[in-house]
């Protein structure tokens, strides 16, 4: 439903700036996309309508300066990659956006001369539903792994294998080059050399309570008083049952 509403909200724009009016536009939107579907032969209706937004996006009308093949390629490209997400410094990287020029051939050239074709083209994917973009902060694109693997599906093997290598060999050049994460100034706890005090843990001793005791000596009073609601510890510290003899460690309860 996704798809449809897409390509039909698509459709009816570009048929309303033609000079259509809105009635008209629905209309003939519904009938095209009724007709394309029905001389699909994929076996889902999701594929079916993923070839028919993929032949849309090849289609002269709409794929104006390679900006169409483009869409097509880099969603074809996500299938490769996380589906958690694509970071959109990557996909707008001039080692990706240079490998996708290349694999495009004269219909690149718009996308090896501006590196703001590349923004054209997720646009493009996007309003057409094959992807989402957090153009924000966060910087992700993300696409559906069906969708994704549905659009790589529509490509011969031999094309297949060659936008694997794509996104391989621009992953390799692009890696290098990231920053390193900046450490802390303060250093780590288990760096040497540092005087930062170490993170807190608790001591696997004997449990008291339910839980495991990390007291100082400070505590032992309220330590005492809840070991005598067990009614097996003295007022004055932590002993073993029946025993009056107090445990080596005030911090620490010897009751089982």
């Amino acid at each position: 439903m996704w798809l449809a509403g897409a390509w039909l909200r698509e459709r009816c724009a570009r048929l309303r700036a033609a000079g259509d009016d809105a009635l008209t536009a629905a209309n003939a939107a519904r009938t095209e996309l009724v007709t394309a579907l029905a001389d699909r032969a994929e076996p889902t209706r999701t594929a079916a309508m993923l070839a028919v937004t993929v032949d849309t996006l090849l289609s002269p009308a709409v794929d104006r300066a390679g900006t169409g093949h483009a869409a097509v390629l880099v969603t074809r490209c996500l299938d490769r990659l996380s589906p958690e997400g694509v970071d959109l410094e990557f996909v707008q990287s001039r080692e990706l956006t240079r490998a996708l020029a290349a694999h495009l051939g004269p219909l690149g050239d718009a996308l090896a001369l501006d590196s703001a074709e590349i923004d054209r083209a997720l646009a493009l994917a996007e309003r057409h539903g094959l992807l989402t973009v957090d153009w924000g902060a966060a910087g992700v694109v993300r696409a559906h792994r069906a969708e994704c693997a549905a659009v790589a599906a529509l490509a011969d093997p031999v094309e297949a294998a060659r936008i694997a290598a794509l996104v391989l060999d621009a992953l390799a050049e692009f890696a290098p080059r990231r920053a390193p994460p900046t450490p802390c100034a303060a250093g780590s706890a288990n760096s040497p050399g540092t005087s930062s005090p170490p993170a807190p843990w608790r001591a696997p001793g004997p449990r008291c309570g339910g839980g495991w005791s990390t007291r100082s000596a400070t505590t032992t009073s309220r330590t005492s008083a809840r070991c005598r609601r067990k009614r097996c510890c003295t007022a004055t510290g932590c002993s073993p049952r029946g025993s009056a003899r107090a445990s080596p460690s005030p911090t620490r309860c010897a009751c089982a």
